[in-house]
């Protein structure tokens, strides 16, 4: 008797809940998030966001003894800010993405990467940034992957995160940067090997990086004509800080090849995690 309870009881759970609502993280047939497309209410109440970074840098959660780091590398970004702090379960929710292509985990990645994105702004806003006065980014571009990966996974996760925020926000999509040589996964390495390794990896797009700089000066050329703060802000997108050599290799190609056309840049990075 008990038994034939309790199955009337998930029968009629079934029935109230949303047809085909399963929870992505969970695997419960439930009351799915509005804002976190994809799991439910309960999963998205656990989602370890990093609400208040402690190091101001990186955008760690907790005290970071990398950043402080005696002979640090010199930074060509900003500051990086991360949606989540990268725990087991963010670790599984990625890992159905990236590398199994459970394309059903895109629209919450992008939506959670979206929430860190309204954080940083609002952070920005309580600065001086020029950034403010027009309420947004000249533009968003994404860490590439070499030809072997994109083969191995049919997607770069970067840029597909990249085109949703941008999409979202209205912001031109810009893909600045190739990868010139192929480099072994970095989760096996150490700090100081990713940092090596990240050294050479990338080159600029020439002919995009060309036309974006034709746009903006032509833009912004009576601010530089009267020696005004005109500054192009770029943002950067990955999946994963971790050391950030990835993300300050990729800046510094930026800002360098930048500076030889005669714009000045500011360089700031969006992570959907931070290590």
């Amino acid at each position: 008797m008990v038994n034939i309870i309790h199955r009337l009881i998930d029968g009629v759970h079934g029935l109230l809940a949303p047809p085909g609502a399963i929870c992505l993280a969970c695997g419960r047939k439930t009351k799915i998030s509005k804002e976190h497309s994809g799991i439910c209410t309960l999963c998205a109440a656990r989602i370890p966001w990093i609400s208040n970074p402690r190091c101001r840098y990186c955008g760690r959660a907790f005290g970071c003894p990398d950043c402080i780091r005696k002979g640090e590398m010199e930074r060509s970004f900003v500051c990086n800010r991360s949606a989540v702090m990268y725990n087991e379960s963010m670790r599984e929710i990625l890992a159905q993405y990236k590398y199994r292509g459970n394309e059903k985990y895109g629209p919450l990645l992008v939506s959670m990467l979206n929430h860190a994105y309204r954080l940083l702004l609002h952070e920005i806003s309580l600065s001086n940034s020029t950034i403010t006065k027009r309420g947004s980014f000249d533009g968003v571009t994404y860490v590439p992957v070499s030809s072997i990966r994109l083969a191995e996974r049919g997607f770069n996760q970067a840029e597909q995160l990249a085109t949703g925020l941008a999409t979202g926000h209205r912001i031109p999509l810009i893909s600045l940067l190739e990868r010139r040589e192929h480099t072994e996964k970095q989760s096996f390495k150490t700090r100081q090997q990713r940092i090596l390794s990240m050294q050479q990896a990338f080159i600029t797009n020439t002919g995009v990086l060309e036309d974006l700089t034709t746009r903006w000066l032509h833009t912004h050329q009576h601010d530089l004509e009267h020696r005004s703060n005109a500054v192009m802000h770029l943002l950067l997108i990955d999946d994963i800080y971790t050391t950030g050599s990835t993300i300050n290799a990729c800046a510094t190609v930026l800002r360098n090849s930048f500076l030889q056309l005669g714009v000045p840049v500011e360089i700031y990075s969006l992570t959907w995690a931070r290590s």
